[in-house]
């Protein structure tokens, strides 16, 4: 299983989409005007529904991926004025 900052996945979803990362930039957590305090490292853990679903989760490139080919479809289908 694969894991990565919010930064990098921001970098990774403006990749697959063809996006410029120039406007993504680190900033440390404890440095937002957050009114909650956030963990400096945060991970979703997935056990429990691989097992409830009886398989693996996507890599993050594998679901960045097809969250583009399903936005395209949504796109295609609006287009389409099929809109659900």
């Amino acid at each position: 299983r694969d894991s990565c900052s919010k930064h990098e996945f921001a970098w990774r979803l403006a990749e697959v989409f063809g996006l410029s990362g120039a406007g993504i930039v680190p900033t440390a957590v404890d440095q937002s005007p957050l009114a909650a305090r956030r963990p400096k490292h945060s991970t979703l853990a997935v056990d429990k529904v691989c097992r409830d679903l009886g398989r693996p989760m996507p890599s993050i490139q594998e679901g960045l991926e097809r969250f583009k080919a399903s936005q395209g479809a949504a796109a295609s289908r609006v287009g389409a004025g099929d809109v659900r």
